[in-house]
């Protein structure tokens, strides 16, 4: 095609924009009459507008006419997109090291952006206003492309080829259906079922080697697969141990604070003997929740279950023999 043609074919397909800014509906014949195009050229340039702009299709019969969408351009964000935005770049400190620190942010200072030409200059300075403090994060310098490919593999439900280091140090070839990432305590996982189709959440910093496969994998239903569920009884991220009825009794002064902090949704207080305060907790007895225990020293007494009583009190006094 000549520079002349093509400049006069690119003319008609801006006029046929224009058309549909202008809030016009068209039809295949239409769009090949203003294109001076056969319908088979202008089915090609409907699904290539479509691709790039929002349209609508109705149905008049068996004509179907295309229009612009305008229900979702230029909306400008509501209070509550602003202060999930803010919220969530304070999750951005996770993804140091990679790019998606940066785009968190820069999401938030779009919509301040937004915020401010609405006059609403009370945003102006929401980065400091609204403010998420996460102490822990990921060592995640240079694994931008890994954690792509790991999004990739949940998103397109792709099974997952990787190398893993276990806490022990040992490696092993892992072959997975990954179905969730997962934040907890400033980490980033993996839920996956493992070998012997038990779920785990494999620690993302962990993985050496990532690759995806070109097989696929079926999503499960809710009742095979529900976040909510899966984590509703852990302290943690843990899931290979039983539940229990965990009773702790804390000396009076934690009270104030006890009283005005819940760590999971069993909890309940209750007054102990002395005036101190009685915490239960229906939780699986892992090792997260060993730490926050021994975290209040001498001021907290494991009532049951005796496993968990047992394994603190060693724990204790494995740190005293530190300090003789």
């Amino acid at each position: 095609m000549s520079d002349f043609g093509r400049g006069t074919h690119q003319r008609r397909l801006l006029g046929v924009v224009r058309a549909l800014l202008d809030g016009e509906q068209l039809d295949r014949r239409e769009l090949g009459r203003r294109l001076q195009a056969r319908l088979a050229t202008a089915d090609r340039y409907l699904r290539d507008i479509k691709s790039t702009l929002p349209i609508a299709v109705t149905r008049e019969g068996r004509t179907r006419r295309y229009a612009l969408d305008l229900s979702g351009v230029n909306r400008k964000p509501t209070l509550a997109e602003a202060i999930a935005a803010s919220f969530g770049a304070g999750f951005a400190g996770v993804f140091q090291g990679t790019r998606y620190r940066a785009d968190l942010q820069e999401l938030r200072e779009h919509i301040i952006r937004s915020l401010h030409e609405q006059k609403q200059s009370h945003f102006q300075h929401i980065g400091r206003k609204l403010i998420v403090l996460s102490q822990q994060a990921e060592l995640l310098d240079g694994r931008d492309e890994d954690f792509d490919t790991v999004l990739d593999c949940v998103l397109r439900q792709r099974v997952l080829l990787g190398r893993y280091q276990r806490f022990t140090g040992r490696e092993e070839h892992l072959r997975l259906k990954p179905y969730s990432i997962v934040i907890a305590g400033g980490h980033l996982y993996v839920v996956a079922p493992n070998a012997t189709g038990d779920l785990h959440p494999f620690r993302f910093v962990r993985f050496r080697e990532v690759e995806a496969s070109d097989e696929s994998f079926i999503y499960p239903k809710v009742r095979s697969y529900d976040p909510s569920a899966l984590f509703k009884d852990s302290f943690g991220v843990f899931l290979n141990l039983p539940v229990a009825r965990v009773r702790l009794r804390f000396e009076k002064r934690w009270s104030p604070f006890l009283l005005t902090h819940r760590w999971h949704h069993s909890q309940r207080a209750s007054e102990g003997p002395n005036g101190g305060i009685v915490i239960s907790l229906k939780v699986r007895a892992c090792p997260e929740l060993e730490r926050w225990v021994l975290s209040f020293g001498d001021e907290v007494e494991v009532l049951a279950p005796s496993e968990l009583r047992l394994r603190v009190a060693q724990r204790a006094r494995a740190m005293a023999a530190n300090y003789r």
